[in-house]
């Protein structure tokens, strides 16, 4: 219990968050039944007790949240999350990302470039958080291990060691992505 009591202390010092209710628990089935898989706890916790998130800097709007890359992919070092997040987004989402999200896998946040932050739901990388860089930038050669984003994330399979280029692991967990989550930006 003491994790998610970080995890809730983490999320109300960087995120207005909306206030979970009694209807949470409806949307959490759905979401379950899309992915195929139960949801790890600290996720349907947070789902339960938050509903939703929409990180917000203390002072400046030049600043944001971010969680640094393992290692710079398409010029990127870190990614900023500054969207709002909600378990009726996920599901939305769930129905609408089909070949554009590894199968099983539940969207956390949707950079502005269009790339993505998603869990992974498939069998031995269970709530897994990963990042998917989108394919204008596998210009740069960076990522040439298939042909298009559709095929790298149909190949998606962390348990079996695949996992295309255009993935990186972020953290093992929602509760370590949270807690991995820096303020960055002009002091």
């Amino acid at each position: 219990m003491d994790k998610l009591n970080d995890m809730w202390n983490k999320l109300s010092k960087i995120s207005e968050t909306s206030s979970g209710s009694t209807e949470q628990t409806k949307y959490i089935p759905k979401l379950e039944y899309l992915v195929e898989a139960p949801l790890p706890d600290d996720f349907k916790q947070f789902l339960l007790k938050v509903g939703g998130y929409k990180t917000v800097p203390p002072d400046s709007l030049d600043r944001c949240y971010v969680i640094k890359l393992p290692k710079p992919k398409g010029g990127r070092k870190s990614i900023a999350l500054d969207c709002s997040l909600t378990i009726e987004g996920m599901i939305e989402s769930c129905d609408e990302w089909g070949s554009l999200l590894p199968p099983k896998s539940i969207l956390i946040e949707a950079t502005g470039d269009g790339s993505n932050v998603f869990m992974s739901m498939i069998s031995g990388s269970i709530g897994e958080i990963y990042f998917m860089e989108r394919d204008h930038y596998m210009d740069s050669g960076e990522f040439d291990d298939y042909e298009c984003e559709e095929d790298a994330c149909e190949a998606f399979d962390p348990k079996s060691g695949v996992v295309p280029n255009i993935f990186s692991k972020l953290a093992d967990s929602f509760y370590d992505l949270i807690m991995a989550l820096e303020l960055e930006g002009p002091e």
